[in-house]
């Protein structure tokens, strides 16, 4: 079963939710398209609001440091360290230093709330994958994204080194139970 929902694919058995949908074309078509539109850039970040978690995993730092470390590597990033902190009496905050860039998290289990930052460069890496992988794991129920294109030269500028972002989606909110249950 295939969906739209805020302009993202959404399909119960697809290994990434989140591929953006671009009319006419074929699944594999648009996600291709999709990919392409980000390439012009240094990185690709992605901001993610993670609501309704599990509270027992997001206060697990065995747990949450397992996830990240597993999204990264589905995402094709390359994992240099990672340092994450148990706060007593709950809570867990970490992040993962990659050949990329990086990916963090902080959890509030009382609120049942994930923050997630997770920036990369190159091609070959998709912070998205990395993205829905935590966000699953986690049990979210609602997640808000914010995803932007850094690192765009800025055309308006005489100076070649110039540099801008772009915002591309911000607040697309979805729901996971209806989807993976």
């Amino acid at each position: 079963m295939q969906q739209k929902f805020h302009g993202y694919l959404l399909e119960k058995n697809i290994g990434q939710i989140g591929q953006k949908v671009v009319p006419n074309l074929t699944l594999e078509q648009s996600h291709e398209a999709s990919q392409a539109e980000s390439f012009g850039t240094f990185g690709r970040h992605i901001l993610a609001d993670l609501s309704d978690c599990q509270a027992e995993l997001i206060s697990s730092v065995d747990f949450v440091k397992k996830t990240l470390e597993e999204a990264v590597i589905k995402a094709g990033a390359t994992i240099i360290s990672s340092r994450f902190h148990q706060f007593t009496p709950i809570g867990v905050s970490g992040i993962i230093l990659l050949s990329e860039s990086h990916c963090s998290i902080h959890t509030w289990p009382e609120e049942e709330y994930a923050a997630i930052d997770i920036y990369t460069c190159g091609e070959h890496v998709f912070p998205q994958i990395a993205c829905d992988y935590i966000a699953e794991k986690l049990g979210a129920v609602e997640v808000c994204i914010t995803s932007v294109e850094r690192g765009l030269k800025n055309k308006r500028k005489l100076q070649q080194k110039s540099f801008v972002h772009r915002i591309n989606t911000t607040e697309n909110l979805l729901t996971f139970p209806q989807y993976y249950n």
